[in-house]
């Protein structure tokens, strides 16, 4: 079957890609990234740091993956992602590396739907088969297997929004 790697594209020459993995055009692989078999990974997209993705995985444009975490604490130390198989990873998903305050990963699952601009914040635990819309997490947090996650957007003074965690509505999913 082999890899088709857009010519374009960057990739790290000690980055492990599985057989049937598409990267598309002016995506950017480094050197400690690992892609499974038959994921495709779209154009304009970052896996950088210690990241494993699994297999059949399917990653739309402009997401960033494995970058250091938004934690003013964090000081280059080895941390990783974990992304499990056959999840979607729709555009402009951050999913950022752990810190060393926990376990030193940021884990997703199995059969995720991760949509637009989500952000799965450093140290988090999200297991499988669980959509996650439109809205950026906090760390060091896990959410169980089967749960859906819904943002609302609070509005303020004069039309103003802004997210609220609280505002979140968690369901069976």
């Amino acid at each position: 079957m082999g890899i088709d790697i857009h010519p374009s594209a960057v990739v790290s020459q000690k980055a492990e890609i599985d057989d049937g993995v598409t990267i598309g055009p002016f995506s950017i692989i480094g050197e400690k990234v690992t892609i499974g078999r038959d994921s495709v990974i779209g154009s304009h997209v970052v896996i950088d740091g210690n990241t494993i993705i699994g297999e059949k995985n399917r990653i739309y444009p402009f997401v960033s993956l494995g970058l250091p975490p938004q934690d003013i604490g964090y000081q280059g130390e080895d941390t990783s992602v974990i992304i499990g198989d056959e999840n979607i990873i729709r555009e402009f998903v951050t999913i950022n590396r752990a810190t060393t305050k926990q376990d030193r990963v940021t884990k997703i699952g199995n059969k995720n739907y991760l949509m637009a601009y989500a952000h799965i914040a450093h140290d988090w635990s999200y297991r499988d088969r669980r959509p996650c819309h439109h809205w950026g997490s906090g760390s060091h947090t896990s959410v169980c297997k089967d749960r859906s996650l819904c943002f609302y957007w609070r509005e303020i003074s004069h039309g103003q929004r802004y997210p609220s965690f609280h505002d979140s509505l968690w369901r069976q999913g």
